[in-house]
């Protein structure tokens, strides 16, 4: 129920969750994630961002959704800034993939790397082994005839 009076607050601001959890100081999909409460750090957090929500309406449903004297928040109920916001988010999340992806490939490279080092080393001792070997035939061939 906690999390359906969040949502409600939200609609009525006209802010998305990324938003919302961001002004809040809260981790990104939080909302989702709201099971039958919320733990008194977040609701403090939430109560800072928005001191227009009446928290104990968001605990119980009791009263009012906003404080009686408060002026709705408008920094963040504008359409505009929650597309801003829901952008920052995104490219957070891509630029995150991205650097899992790039550490990826840097420990690749560094396999390939040590890979042909590995070969190169192969390559040199075949070298020497076939000049040894053409060495000894063709001093074999000279002392048969000789």
């Amino acid at each position: 129920m906690v999390k359906k009076r969040l949502l409600e607050f939200l609609a009525y601001l006209e802010v998305g969750q990324n938003a919302f959890e961001m002004k809040a100081g809260i981790s990104n999909g939080y909302i989702n994630n709201v099971k039958e409460s919320i733990g008194t750090k977040i609701i403090n957090k939430i109560s800072a961002a928005f001191p227009e929500l009446n928290i104990h309406w968001l605990l119980t449903g009791e009263g009012e959704m906003l404080n009686s004297g408060e002026k709705v928040n408008t920094n963040v109920g504008t359409k505009k800034t929650d597309a801003i916001f829901e952008l920052i988010c995104y490219i957070k999340e891509r630029d995150r993939i991205r650097d899992m992806e790039i550490k990826e490939k840097d420990a690749k490279i560094e396999q390939l790397v040590r890979e042909n080092a590995i070969m190169q080393t192969q390559i040199e001792m075949t070298k020497k082994v076939d000049a040894q070997d053409i060495a000894s035939c063709v001093d074999a061939k000279h002392s048969k005839s000789g």
